[in-house]
């Protein structure tokens, strides 16, 4: 099998993957049923194997194996991994900014302009964000197995301590 072949297949299975997982996490009849013990393996494995007739051929074995393991339940962490293994294929970096109130379009293009030192040159910077009013104020930025906590709870939290430390 060639470059282009194994490439074309894994961009495939990825996208048929996507589409599992949107899913998935859509449909909450759907995640009962994946994730519930009580049906048989085969049936489940029979029945995932009908659902997913346009994937690829590689998800759909993929998926007859997690059913018939019993390893449907792990379904939404081997999608994760998934995703992260394929995203190291295509170069891409993700990065996630965690913020109290939504960002301004200014503000996210500052943060990815800063981020761009922690990619390499032929790598693609993917910028998620998420919303957390725990946080207090300022940003948390997760990228790669890096963080960078610069939040108002951290610095209170910080305080607390040195409040508490006894005074020599």
């Amino acid at each position: 099998m060639q470059m282009a072949d194994v490439t074309a297949c894994y961009v495939y299975s990825f996208v048929s993957v996507r589409v599992f997982k949107s899913a998935f996490e859509s449909n909450e009849n759907f995640k009962r049923y994946v994730n519930d013990p009580t049906i048989d393996r085969k049936t489940k494995a029979g029945t995932m194997t009908t659902i997913m007739k346009d994937s690829s051929e590689v998800t759909r074995k993929f998926v007859g194996v997690l059913c018939e393991n019993g390893r449907m339940t792990e379904m939404e962490s081997v999608m994760s991994d998934f995703e992260t293994i394929m995203q190291a294929h295509k170069k891409e970096v993700s990065a996630t900014v965690t913020s109290v109130v939504p960002l301004r379009d200014s503000d996210m293009a500052s943060i990815k302009d800063a981020l761009k030192g922690f990619v390499k040159p032929d790598e693609t910077l993917k910028l998620d964000t998420k919303i957390d009013a725990s946080i207090l104020g300022g940003l948390v930025v997760s990228i790669g197995d890096r963080s960078i906590d610069l939040s108002v709870a951290r610095t209170f939290n910080e305080l607390g301590r040195e409040l508490e430390a006894p005074i020599l």
